[in-house]
């Protein structure tokens, strides 16, 4: 189908082809007022009868028809815009059955966007997607996700410019801006996670963290990792977030990389990075861009705050027992009842099948694949050579940094105690021997002490500055009035429990306490929390430092940033854990931690 203008009579003529090289037509004037058709497109709908969009140079207008015939004998002619001088370079495409117009607005300089709503385009949305001088010589083409993709002259600047619509009517109300910042290693090594300095404005949605290869200076498109920035563990102060890398490519020395932020475009819910206006990173610099994956990248004349880390020790299930699946880089001395994925497996019993480049020494129950295999049986079908498994990716702590600061202001919010509390505490936190005492929310500048048969009823949300020390018999437990939700007891320091140290929630199903050490170790035997004693229906939480459980010690949920288990150690996860609700005490409100499961 072609639609064109008899420059002699100024007609808007159409031709429906009759066979391949269209030397059999039928012409039909669409519409031959005087001085009204330039700058045509034509599109097919399902029906199989044209749309037409062009100019009415005598009224500059642009105007659509919907033919409703095979020769567009008969049509409906609707104006779509009589806003100034508007309609030239016109591009039309269908979506669903339902027309959308690019144009030029030659009295604003505009490039301008039409969705049209209905069959005829009476009801519309009009959109300026780009304000600039711009819009001559349009072509529309949409993407899989059914936004729109367009070309056209930029005057202004006599450039060939490009523009992907984020939503559908290419509204350019939220542009979508994604920031980059570029570093370069000072050694070869695998990169492993980011920190960034971040804060938000109201409630954005999460966003991705790309690591990209560097190209001409800007970010290419070549994704070497990925991280979801999770919105809710922002602040609305700046602070550091961890975000952890799917996987883990080594990064060569003295070589550009980018750290980019892809971001949802939102102008009341957004995220910001924090940086350096002075551009003082000698090896790196920030730059923006509305969309990374097209580029058009430019500077910000500034440095954004991030780490990057590299390197670490490879993660390793060692001389241990797990009921389930397990994988690791590498697996030692292993008994697994389930499936196991690592890059070297020596000294395993496994029960179900494996994936590995080197296995030596090993039962396997099921079947294997391997690229190199010594002493090891086989049950079922083996596969060599074979691609070994990717490192599993770095875990997200469940709990954020926000999470934690409310908390902090929880505790803050029921008064100070300056001076320990528990054995010897100071007036008013002093528990005697045999001795009970309710507290919380309170903030404690000070120790934790519980060592002759000592209880502390939680009523709040305790915050100790200092370390907690458990002993002899003492007692942590939630009051009552918890009901089903949990409770916390949190400190700076380590915290280290012995001699049939007991911890309980509310008493009702579904309350747990917590203990959380945001310590990075230096307590005994080097961990931020230290367990002799079983410990069922608490939660031990250490996001920066080890856990350390002795000879027959078995708990119920452990969360650390590591775990060293001695001889017959136990970690029997509680399923009800998954809906632990936590409370800043009694009635207050309350909130859900995500994510409690056995990884390994």
């Amino acid at each position: 189908r072609i639609s064109y203008i008899n420059e002699t009579n100024d007609d808007l003529k159409f031709v429906r082809c009759a066979n391949a090289d269209c030397s059999s037509a039928t012409v039909t004037t669409v519409e031959s007022s005087p001085n009204i058709n330039r700058n045509t497109a034509v599109a097919l709908g399902s029906d199989g009868f044209a749309r037409i969009s062009y100019y009415d140079d005598g009224n500059n207008d642009l105007k659509f028809v919907r033919c409703t015939n095979a020769d567009c004998a008969t049509k409906n002619i609707t104006t779509l815009d009589s806003s100034g001088d508007v309609g030239r370079y016109s591009s039309l495409k269908l979506l669903s059955d339902l027309a959308r117009v690019v144009y030029h607005d030659g009295s604003n300089g505009d490039l301008k966007y039409i969705q049209c709503a209905n069959a005829d385009c009476s009801t519309k949305n009009v959109s300026v997607p780009d304000p600039d001088n711009v819009g001559q010589y349009t072509s529309l083409a949409f993407g899989s996700d059914n936004f729109g993709r367009i070309s056209y002259y930029d005057v202004g600047n006599a450039d060939l410019k490009f523009l992907r619509c984020a939503q559908d009517p290419c509204s350019p109300s939220a542009p979508q801006v994604d920031v980059a910042q570029s570093f370069q290693p000072a050694a070869t090594n695998r990169a492993v996670k980011a920190d960034l300095y971040l804060k938000k404005v109201g409630s954005p949605a999460n966003a991705t963290l790309r690591l990209i290869s560097d190209s001409g200076g800007s970010p290419g498109t070549s994704v070497l990792a990925t991280g979801l920035l999770n919105a809710s563990s922002v602040g609305s102060s700046y602070g550091w977030l961890t975000v952890n890398f799917s996987t883990t490519p080594t990064l060569n020395a003295n070589t550009t990389y980018w750290l980019v932020i892809d971001a949802a475009p939102d102008n009341s819910n957004y995220l910001v990075w924090g940086g350096d206006s002075a551009n003082g990173y000698t090896r790196g610099t920030g730059k923006k861009s509305n969309d990374w994956s097209i580029g058009n990248w430019s500077n910000l004349n500034a440095d954004l705050n991030f780490r990057v880390y590299m390197g670490g020790i490879d993660n390793q299930i060692s001389t241990v027992s797990v009921d389930g699946s397990a994988y690791a880089h590498f697996m030692d001395i292993v008994t697994v009842g389930g499936n196991a994925g690592a890059f070297t497996l020596n000294s395993g019993t496994i029960g179900g099948s494996v994936s590995a480049d080197t296995i030596s020494n090993c039962t396997i129950g099921g079947n294997a694949s391997y690229n190199v295999k010594t002493s090891c049986t086989i049950g079922g079908t083996q596969t060599t050579p074979t691609t070994p498994p990717s490192d599993p990716a770095v875990q997200a702590m469940p709990i954020t940094q926000e999470m934690i600061d409310a908390w902090k202001a929880q505790a803050e919010a029921g008064g100070t105690i300056n001076g320990d509390c528990g054995d010897g505490g100071v007036a008013g936190c002093d528990i005697p021997t045999n001795g009970t005492l309710t507290l919380g929310p309170k903030k404690i500048n000070g120790n934790l002490i519980l060592a002759n048969n000592q209880t502390l009823v939680v009523s709040g949300t305790i915050y100790i500055t200092g370390y907690i020390d458990i002993d002899n018999g003492s007692a942590i437990q939630l009051d009552p009035s918890y009901g089903t939700k949990s409770g916390l007891v949190f400190s700076d320091g380590t915290i280290h429990l012995a001699n049939n140290g007991n911890f309980s929630g509310s008493g009702q199903v579904g309350s747990y306490l917590m203990l959380m050490s945001l310590a990075s170790g230096g307590g005994h035997h080097g961990g931020a929390i230290d367990l002799h004693n079983n410990a069922s229906g608490v939660i031990f939480y250490a996001a920066n430092g080890l856990v350390y459980l002795h000879n027959n010690v078995n708990a119920t949920q452990l969360t650390a940033k590591a775990i060293t288990l001695d001889n017959n150690a136990t970690i029997s996860y509680d399923p009800g854990l998954a809906n632990a609700l936590f409370s800043g005490g009694g009635s207050s409100g309350s909130f859900k931690v995500k994510s409690w499961k056995e990884i390994e």
